[in-house]
């Protein structure tokens, strides 16, 4: 992976906010930002939630208009 590859990468993940940065001397230390990925969790939460709810909805729509089931063998 080239230079200018790595670099581009970096900066994607500086600008989401997911790398805190510390200066030492010439060097730049960059580590992990697990903060960053609070959004994304949040959004998934709710989405999960809404989604939940849609198929709790439709489970009891199905099995409140269900046709009644016969007894006996089924017809062919």
């Amino acid at each position: 992976m080239s230079l200018a590859a790595v670099s581009k990468h970096v900066g994607v993940l500086d600008e989401a906010n997911l790398l805190v940065q510390a200066r030492d001397g010439r060097l730049l230390w960059r580590q992990l930002n697990p903060q960053g990925l609070e959004p994304a969790r949040a959004t998934i939460e709710q989405l999960r939630e809404f989604w939940a709810k849609q198929l709790d909805g439709l489970e009891r729509f199905l099995v409140d208009t269900a046709p009644p089931r016969r007894r006996g063998k089924a017809r062919r």
